[in-house]
């Protein structure tokens, strides 16, 4: 059998420096392999410590593995109230912790690590009145909180998630939403998109049903008392009409709510403005040969007025109430 070498024969010396070489690279490995166990240990009491006292809530889990690929897999994992008789607040399927890899083995700093709360795959059934709570829970996950002398603020999104809310006799539907909230230094960055119906009585034999494919993203001030934020309803389905494809861009400031339709070629200009503490609503319209049949359609006891609509429309006037 030839030399596998080549032209080149090995010397004794160059094995022995190769046998070392080999010998310091395993035991590298292996004490490399062993520092990350006890470091992702260390993560995963340190990932579910932070989040108890962060929220002053108990929590409960199914099960719970690291991975190397960067985070921290959460089975059924229970968040109790923090009211004396302890009942289950939120209920969340499959729940990942992720964090930074470097940080977590080149410092000390196991809570610095962790970087974003991701929640998938789950179904939340809320009421307004019932789970004031759990949107405080929500709100706490997103606003930094001091720990050690830093600010501490974990990235939270969702996933193929769905969601029914009630308030009164109106029930709110989100499903297959996808969304990311994330603190900044002064404010939280909003992306949001999923599919959303909304019902205005319990009896939905009998409601207002309203179904739309909705897409969100912008700002808002942690304690909601300003936001600025674009909107996209790629369509808009109710009982009497059909509206397709609109972008309005919303803002919130010092009690005053401002929608604008924005985005589009269509000659159309519609703007609403509503102030909170008044009560006091207005609504402006400005066109030149707009017709609205690009846009809206009607269905049901309705379509009779169809026939209407591609005609052109130029237009100037605001509503008050």
């Amino acid at each position: 059998m030839g030399n596998p070498f080549g032209k080149w024969p090995v010397k004794p010396v160059e094995l022995l420096f190769i046998s070392i070489l080999i010998t310091l690279v395993v035991l590298s490995v292996q004490l490399l392999d062993s520092q990350l166990d006890r470091k992702m240990s260390l993560l995963k009491e340190e990932a579910v410590n932070l989040l108890e006292m962060r929220l002053g809530r108990k929590i409960t889990y199914k099960s719970i593995s690291p991975s190397i690929l960067g985070f921290l897999a959460v089975r059924e994992l229970k968040i109790y109230s923090s009211a004396p008789e302890a009942f289950v607040l939120l209920r969340v399927n499959r729940l990942k912790i992720k964090y930074n890899i470097l940080k977590l083995i080149l410092k000390r700093d196991i809570a610095g690590s962790l970087s974003e709360i991701q929640i998938s795959n789950s179904n939340f059934d809320f009421d307004a009145q019932r789970d004031r709570e759990v949107f405080e829970f929500l709100r706490d996950l997103t606003t930094g909180q001091k720990e050690k002398g830093q600010t501490i603020a974990l990235k939270l999104s969702g996933r193929s998630i769905n969601v029914r809310f009630r308030s009164g006799k109106h029930e709110f539907r989100l499903s297959k939403l996808f969304f990311t909230l994330a603190a900044q230094k002064d404010y939280l960055k909003l992306t949001f998109r999923c599919f959303a119906e909304v019902n205005t009585s319990s009896d939905v034999n009998r409601a207002l049903r309203i179904t739309s494919r909705v897409k969100l993203n912008g700002k808002l001030d942690p304690a909601l008392s300003w936001a600025d934020m674009s909107v996209r309803i790629y369509s808009l389905n109710t009982p009497d009409f059909i509206l397709g494809r609109q972008t309005f861009q919303l803002t919130y400031r010092e009690k005053i709510l401002e929608i604008r339709k924005i985005q589009d070629r269509a000659p159309i200009d519609l703007w609403l403005i509503f102030d909170v503490e008044q009560r006091q609503l207005v609504f402006k319209v400005n066109s030149d040969k707009f017709t609205p049949a690009s846009k809206i359609q009607f269905t049901g006891r309705l379509d009779y007025f169809n026939r209407f609509l591609n005609s052109s429309l130029t237009a100037a006037g605001s509503i008050e109430y």
